[in-house]
């Protein structure tokens, strides 16, 4: 059985593009990520991305990239509500820690953190798509012309 980020050959839109269409396509909606930082824009491009990869066939593997981003999304909101104290809206009253200070949490810390932990699922779903629907030996011979040692490299 193959790990689900594995290339599998298909039959869908995004198997039998061009490699440069599929990292165009693919590297487009991760881009957007790194563009915006409204959580309405994230969450929309997440989906767009959880969408391309269930039509190509590759809902595997972005079922077992979820399963490792979102807890990742819970640690950077949880990590930045405790390390940054910026913001007007106070939702708990914190406790007074030695080094850190008094512990609030806010609003806007909150939806910061979430943003930060959105964009790493966004990249993370786009490259498990790309994984599981771009021959990587298609990606070498695209390469070939322009890096003819790195390829080599890579291939062995």
């Amino acid at each position: 059985m193959k790990p689900a980020l594995a290339y599998r050959p298909g039959r869908s839109p995004l198997h039998r593009a061009s490699v440069a269409a599929a990292v165009a396509f693919l590297g487009s909606l991760a881009l957007v990520a790194f563009l915006y930082s409204s959580p309405l824009v994230l969450v929309a491009d997440g989906l767009a991305i959880a969408l391309a990869g269930h039509a190509a066939g590759a809902g595997r593997a972005v079922r077992a990239s979820l399963r490792l981003a979102l807890p990742l999304l819970v640690l950077m909101t949880a990590v930045n509500v405790l390390v940054t104290h910026r913001g007007e809206t106070l939702l708990l009253r914190g406790w007074e820690v030695p080094l850190l200070g008094r512990l609030d949490v806010t609003l806007e810390s909150l939806v910061a953190g979430a943003a930060i932990g959105l964009r790493v699922v966004v990249v993370i779903l786009a490259f498990a798509v790309y994984s599981a629907c771009v021959d990587p030996d298609r990606v070498l011979r695209a390469l070939r012309p322009l890096a003819r040692r790195s390829a080599l490299t890579a291939a062995l």
